[in-house]
């Protein structure tokens, strides 16, 4: 009979005292959530902030917002390492008590250690550990902006935009010769390249290209049936120049729609001369800067994967039109720009097709007939990822030219009877140099591009590409293979 008496006291004990822990516990949390009401009054960031969350962390361990405040008071005093610490410690009793958590929405609630820890990991510069916060945040809230914001920022610093969006809605690249995509910057995105390219030109010469008649110097000597007129006799059979080009490009986004550009070009020519008259071949050459384009480019639409953009290039007239060389006394007009503003308006778009994207832009130039005709463009790219690493691509490139005007400088031969002395004649009989203009035909030209781009570094692509002719005009100015390098590097 006895010991079951001091079983039934001990019972009875429990009983008691087992509402009175709960009342106990529910005081020091109320105390708590006290204290940390008070620290959040204060939100400075000061010591007293900071002891106010300790305090209510010492009376209720659980109380997870306090953990969080808390870290977030010591990053902005500069403890990071601390401040981490105590995230941790908050996201474990997020994980293993939600019982003390004033506003509703648990998910919420444990999210926020791990977004703080991760921007501290992101100010470090440890990328890595931040993606991994930020991607354990948005397995609890997928609808969270603000972890999806940070983990695509440090995805654009590691150019891994193919990891940030399935792959359906991934980031795309910009093919390489239909340069300008449906595309823009993010606010405060650069974009620095620099192109290197070569290829051959050749262009029959025919006698329209004497447009202007050149007056033969007559001779005081009336018996004599001569012409007033000599058609150029020792002109070259063919035009012939080797081009390299070198573009350096920066581009920046003022705003997530609004792109703006400065291409500044380095031309290096040289034309070959071959005058059948002399057996002679001269390679006259020049060098220096060609003409600046300016570029604002607006994205009239854009979602995801699919952009449309407006554009405008500015040709300004940095190049020396009246550039020349010579080479074995023999002269040559070789234009290293056009000598007048041109415009380009255009459009462009960019369009993803898992796995695929397509590209392309429609564009006119329109210039004063002088040195450079008109000119329509139009482009379309078919950009093929083989891996992460490395993309394959495939153009059409499309280009016609209208009718120019350009200088050109020949060689008459004056002629006269061997019997005529000076002083009927003091211009001597020989050749003489005419500095004339002529027409340049226009055309059309169709190329196939084939190329490729390696990501060799984080926002650090190479680029080659050959550009070839397949359908192109008999006359005028035709372009051989265009073979082109190029390095692009970006910066969000």
């Amino acid at each position: 009979m006895f010991p079951g008496k001091q079983t039934l006291t001990a019972l009875l004990l429990v009983l008691l005292l087992l509402p009175t822990g709960r009342t106990l516990a529910g005081d020091r949390c109320d105390r708590a959530w006290n204290w940390y009401q008070e620290g959040l009054g204060l939100s400075d960031n000061s010591t007293r902030e900071a002891f106010c969350y300790q305090r209510a962390l010492e009376l209720c361990p659980d109380l997870v917002e306090a953990y969080t405040r808390l870290g977030e008071v010591y990053r902005n005093q500069g403890r990071e390492k601390l401040a981490l610490a105590v995230l941790r410690r908050g996201r474990i009793h997020s994980l293993t008590s939600n019982t003390f958590t004033r506003e509703p929405g648990s998910g919420r609630v444990f999210i926020q250690p791990l977004v703080t820890s991760g921007e501290i990991y992101r100010r470090q510069g440890r990328y890595d550990q931040a993606a991994a916060e930020f991607q354990r945040a948005l397995g609890v809230e997928p609808g969270s902006l603000f972890a999806q914001n940070q983990l695509q920022y440090i995805y654009k610093r590691q150019d891994r935009y193919a990891s940030i969006l399935p792959p359906r809605i991934q980031m795309m690249t910009t093919a390489i010769f239909a340069r300008i995509p449906g595309m823009t910057l993010p606010k405060g995105g650069f974009l620095l390249d620099a192109q290197y390219q070569t290829w051959i030109q050749t262009a029959p010469a025919f006698e329209y290209q004497l447009a202007d008649t050149v007056p033969f110097l007559p001779m005081d000597v009336p018996e004599l049936d001569l012409p007033q007129e000599i058609p150029f006799n020792f002109a070259p059979l063919q035009r012939k120049s080797q081009v390299n080009l070198w573009v350096l490009g920066i581009r920046y986004g003022l705003t997530n729609n609004l792109t703006i550009g400065l291409m500044p070009k380095f031309f290096i020519r040289e034309s070959e001369v071959r005058l059948e008259a002399w057996d002679e071949v001269a390679t006259p050459e020049v060098s220096g800067f060609g003409d600046t384009v300016f570029m604002l480019k607006y994205r009239l639409y854009g979602e995801r994967r699919n952009h449309l953009s407006i554009y405008n290039l500015l040709s300004i007239p940095t190049g020396d039109e009246n550039a020349n060389g010579q080479d074995k006394g023999i002269f040559r007009w070789i234009p290293l720009g056009s000598g007048s503003f041109d415009f380009t308006p255009g459009i462009s778009f960019s369009s993803g097709r898992d796995p695929y994207t397509v590209q392309g832009n429609l564009q006119y130039r329109i210039t004063d007939g002088v040195e450079v005709g008109d000119e329509l463009d139009a482009n379309l790219a078919l950009i093929w990822p083989l891996n992460k690493a490395v993309n394959s691509l495939l153009e059409l490139n499309y280009r016609w030219r209208g009718e120019a005007r350009k200088k050109q400088r020949i060689i008459l031969m004056k002629a006269r009877p061997e019997f005529i002395g000076p002083s009927f004649d003091p211009v001597a009989a020989g050749a003489v140099e005419v500095d004339t203009w002529f027409t340049e035909k226009g055309g059309s030209t169709l190329f196939v591009s084939p190329g490729m781009q390696f990501t060799v570094a984080r926002g650090l692509k190479l680029e080659v590409g050959v550009k070839i002719p397949v359908v192109k005009e008999d006359d005028g100015w035709q372009e051989g293979v265009v073979l082109h390098v190029g390095v692009t590097k970006t910066i969000f």
